[in-house]
């Protein structure tokens, strides 16, 4: 019976000397280092030839998407739709805790995303 068979069984192993426990447990460290090394070499072998049939391919040109247009706020009475459709994706139309206190507009001088999202 080898040692490996003998971790199996929970009876046999209180049986077992410290040594032998030692022995085993090592046994299997190595085992599950080196199947973890060779799991290893085979990602790394996969990606080299992944890499490999990839140069040989022409790459795409990628096309720029056009920007969306920036949204404009003529009157108020727009704010006024847009609140009221937001109240009534979130609620009943009551507000549900929902309250505009104060619509004002935001000086630039942010990140160049949130100035452009604000034009």
């Amino acid at each position: 019976m080898t040692l490996l068979e003998i971790f199996r069984d929970p009876g046999k192993l209180a049986e077992m000397a410290l040594a032998d426990k030692i022995i085993g447990a090592l046994q299997i460290t190595v085992i599950g280092m080196a199947l973890t090394f060779v799991a290893l070499v085979l990602v790394w072998l996969a990606v080299r030839l992944l890499a490999r049939i990839a140069a040989g391919s022409p790459a795409r040109e990628l096309q720029p998407s056009p920007l969306p247009r920036p949204i404009t706020v003529e009157d108020s009475g727009e704010v006024a739709a847009a609140i009221a459709a937001v109240l009534t994706l979130i609620g009943d139309g009551s507000g549900d805790g929902f309250r505009v206190k104060k619509i004002a507009r935001v000086p630039a001088g942010g990140s160049g995303w949130s100035d452009w999202n604000r034009e």
